[in-house]
């Protein structure tokens, strides 16, 4: 991934089905319950955004995070975040859900 804070669906995906699981981006949802009940997305892990400062020592440091959220607004408040504190290799999924759908 290049140095940019955001990677696009297809882009994911092609990264997705090329790479091992020790290499794979690590994929973090970071919307509320009511919303992955609603529309699912397969993830490793599913931490709402106001829990995630409870919860950041459990991500893995070794891989690329990707965040995912409905639209791509609170992905890339977390991506930024993440990288602000200690998380050099986390993205956002551009357009979240949503997106993904679409592409």
């Amino acid at each position: 991934m290049t140095e940019t804070l955001e990677i696009d669906g297809l882009s994911l995906r092609r990264r997705l089905a090329e790479t091992t699981d020790d290499h794979r981006p690590w994929l973090l949802d970071v919307r509320q319950g009511w919303e992955v009940a609603a529309a699912p997305f397969a993830c490793d892990r599913h931490i709402p955004m106001d829990k995630l400062a409870e919860a950041v020592d459990d991500l893995p440091a070794e891989r690329d995070i990707v965040v995912v959220c409905a639209h791509g607004q609170r992905s890339l408040m977390v991506a930024r975040w993440l990288r602000h504190n200690g998380w050099p290799r986390a993205y956002s999924l551009a357009g979240g859900t949503a997106a993904w759908e679409t592409e």
